[in-house]
């Protein structure tokens, strides 16, 4: 407690105190006991100024907001995400979202607005965890129920929470570009105001685009590989499309499916390299936060996941321990690079179990889902915390809120997989899923053949190369090229091309927003028909 706020003795205990709340003192909020009942009387604990007591129901409606803004969230990133094969971090554009319904109702304050922003954007990640791995399945002639998906995407998100939290002080030093940047914003005022024109105008045309598209069979265009390219960044988007002519004009005349094993093992060899060059150096740091008081929470996880899906206790704990070591690094990569190879992550563990232990298809996928739920939600959390930590928001109430986000993202993610499994499918030109193409060859491969063990080799040799310069993950990029539509890979190089303009001209946080809207509302309008004709083949 701080100093001026002294309680006379024996005037509270733990049984009489009823309410937590917010109190902001010298700008820094705490959670603290503010209320004592005496008689049928609430009293204000001596020491608190009234004018700055923020009341709980503010706290908890901020959450169930947040919580609302994170199945929209899912919702755009999966759809988005299956079709560009990526999803960028939302955390810009749900914190001028949750400003926007903040001033709706009066208020200005940005601690909360990160509390609904924390909830919301965590759909993002859960979504892709998801979209990378459970789509494998349908490729490979198995169906996951909607509770299986559920359950699949709780656990993996909140296991990458509760590998994170041991190890948030000892990463917040790290820049976190975009967690930084989300700090900013909310503390704007005017400038907030513009931003949230901006995202609402690109919103609404990314709408109407997409129901004269689905809709209404009035147009062919398509705003979702642009915007997906800018928001990716030139650099990445410009590997990518290298990697697609290297595939379709250099290489036209070799059989397609070598070429596809060619790209998918260069990411194979991409994900051993980065053990040696990334993971390996990193464990002795991140292993100096854990505590031993986890180990009762990792042991409900096993029990869970053993319990209530599939997949075997051996495997249950091989995915527990690649969930927990690749969380652990993932919250350092996003630090740094703010990039989440978490797909990657998966492939590392998913290689690991596939050649030692017995395990069928869906083990195999249920594994590498979670390990990417894990890795994915560990970057995103390390996010919102470096965003709470400059705004000083109370790390517990950033927590809840996570939490609170999990549990509505996975509870409609499953619903979205299986609409557009059974109307669509995965692994064509409509949804490429190109991760969840690799995740499908890497389970289903008995012997390697000679393409994907040339590209296991350039992969990792060139990984080893690129991680001098800070590039060890390009070739992941050039590998996907090998084997997407060359359409959307030319999309998403022109969306590059226009983001280096924009960096050139410095327009590049305006013209992010005007992305990310144009993604989520043409996603939002795609999903919502998609659902629309799943029902009616139901009916």
């Amino acid at each position: 407690m701080f100093p001026c706020c002294k309680l006379e003795k024996g005037k509270t205990n733990k049984k009489n105190v009823q309410k937590y709340a917010f109190i902001r003192l010298d700008g820094l909020y705490q959670t603290l006991p503010l209320f004592v009942k005496q008689g049928n009387r609430m009293i204000i604990l001596d020491g608190y100024d009234k004018r700055f007591v923020k009341k709980s129901f503010q706290f908890w409606l901020c959450i169930i907001l947040g919580a609302i803004l994170s199945i929209l969230v899912t919702a755009y990133s999966a759809y988005a995400g299956l079709k560009i094969g990526g999803v960028y971090w939302p955390i810009l554009a749900t914190s001028v979202t949750s400003l926007a319904i903040l001033k709706i109702s009066g208020k200005k304050d940005a601690n909360l607005a990160n509390i609904m922003q924390t909830a919301g954007n965590t759909g993002g990640m859960v979504a892709a965890g998801i979209i990378f791995t459970i789509p494998a399945a349908w490729m490979l002639g198995i169906e996951f129920t909607y509770i299986q998906i559920t359950l699949i995407a709780l656990i993996g998100s909140l296991l990458g929470l509760l590998f994170s939290l041991p190890l948030r002080k000892n990463l917040l030093h790290l820049p976190y570009p975009d967690g930084t940047a989300a700090a900013v914003v909310l503390q704007s005022s005017q400038e907030s105001t513009d931003k949230i024109k901006i995202l609402l105008y690109s919103l609404l045309t990314g709408g109407v685009v997409a129901y004269l598209r689905d809709g209404m069979l009035l147009l062919r265009l398509s705003f979702i590989g642009l915007a997906g390219g800018f928001l990716i960044g030139g650099l990445f988007t410009g590997v990518w499309f290298f990697g697609a002519m290297v595939s379709y004009f250099v290489l036209s005349g070799v059989d397609r499916i070598a070429l596809t094993n060619a790209g998918i093992g260069i990411i194979i060899g991409t994900a051993l390299a980065y053990i040696f060059t990334d993971v390996l150096p990193l464990l002795k740091t991140l292993a100096k936060g854990w505590r031993r008081g986890y180990l009762g929470l990792i042991f409900v996880a096993i029990v869970l996941i053993a319990s209530f899906t599939h997949v075997s206790l051996v495997i249950t704990v091989f995915a527990i321990g690649g969930a927990f070591l690749m969380a652990s690094v993932a919250g350092f990569v996003t630090g740094q690079l703010n990039i989440d190879p978490m797909e990657i992550f998966a492939i590392i563990v998913l290689l690991a179990v596939k050649f030692l232990l017995p395990a069928d298809f869906s083990q195999l996928v249920t594994l590498a889902a979670i390990v990417t739920l894990a890795a994915g939600t560990a970057g995103d959390v390390m996010q919102d915390y470096k965003t709470g930590s400059l705004l000083n928001t109370p790390y517990q109430w950033q927590t809840v809120a996570q939490i609170a986000g999990s549990l509505t993202a996975s509870l409609v993610i499953g619903l979205i997989i299986i609409a557009i499994a059974k109307t669509s499918g995965f692994g064509n030109a409509q949804f490429p899923a190109p991760q969840a193409t690799a995740i499908a060859a890497i389970v289903k491969t008995q012997t390697v053949p000679p393409s994907m063990l040339i590209g296991i080799v350039l992969g990792g040799l060139a990984a080893v190369g690129l991680s001098f310069f800070k590039l060890g993950l390009a070739p992941i990029v050039f590998g996907i090229g090998m084997y997407v539509p060359f359409s959307l890979s030319l999309s998403l190089f022109l969306g590059g091309a226009i983001r280096l303009w924009s960096d050139y001209k410095k327009r590049t946080e305006t013209n992010r927003l005007i992305a990310a809207g144009l993604i989520a509302g043409e996603s939002l309008v795609g999903v919502l028909l998609t659902l629309i004709s799943f029902v009616k083949n139901l009916l």
